[in-house]
């Protein structure tokens, strides 16, 4: 059984008016160990899903007047109980690291710079690309298309709810992921894409570009 399933059945077993509800929408944040949407808290708690945006903001509220290290967090679409930024790094030995290191660097530049060419990566990562943007794709965290002779490829959904951003659209991560980094955003050409120059990290490592004409697409697929 789970924990977020123990939590379900411990508010159907108290009294009514017994239990406070936003306590009880704590407990599912904490329960669920994950990122989950207004919708699942009502479906597993049964409190209305008309109360859960003030319940929830009433706990976020809740945790910033204690000032601790742990806060309730918009994750994409949906709400965490998580670490707060500034102590991350002095648990990060402890917490599990899900996705390989090798895949990070890789991870960041696509959502600061998306949509972005996969020839354009491949000039700033090499040809280890090809294999780190396939398991990124297997993991669900980017998403690629057909683009001319290359890929374009953009963060998914998973993407912020797997992180924590508080944001689900492109340019509210490339802000986040700038406010976090000390980066000025990117100039964009007129199709609204990062020019790559722009990215310090990107043009200090960036190997030196194969040709003119973009690669064709990895065999991969």
């Amino acid at each position: 059984m789970s924990r977020i399933e123990m939590v379900t059945m411990a508010a159907e077993r108290a009294p009514e008016g017994s239990l406070e509800p936003v306590l009880i929408v704590e407990a599912a944040l904490f329960s669920a160990g994950k990122p989950i949407s207004l919708d699942e808290i009502a479906e597993n708690t049964g409190l209305p899903r008309k109360e859960l945006g003030k319940l929830i903001m009433e706990l976020k509220h809740r945790y910033e007047s204690i000032g601790g290290a742990l806060e309730v967090a918009k994750a994409g679409e949906k709400w965490a109980m998580q670490v707060r930024t500034e102590y991350a790094p002095s648990t990060t030995k402890l917490a599990p690291m899900e996705i390989p290191i090798k895949l990070v660097k890789t991870l960041a530049l696509i959502a600061y710079h998306q949509p972005v060419l996969q020839s354009d990566l491949k000039e700033m990562v090499g040809d280890k690309v090809y294999d780190h943007i396939r398991e990124l794709v297997d993991r669900g965290l980017v998403k690629k298309r057909v683009h001319e002779r290359s890929y374009l490829i953009v963060t998914s959904d998973k993407f912020p709810e797997y992180f924590g951003i508080p944001a689900a659209d492109r340019e509210g991560i490339k802000h986040f992921l700038a406010n976090k980094l000390g980066l000025q955003l990117p100039r964009t050409d007129d199709r609204g894409n990062a020019k790559l120059s722009t990215f310090p990290e990107a043009a200090a490592d960036a190997a030196p570009p194969a040709g003119d004409a973009p690669p064709a697409p990895p065999s991969d697929g």
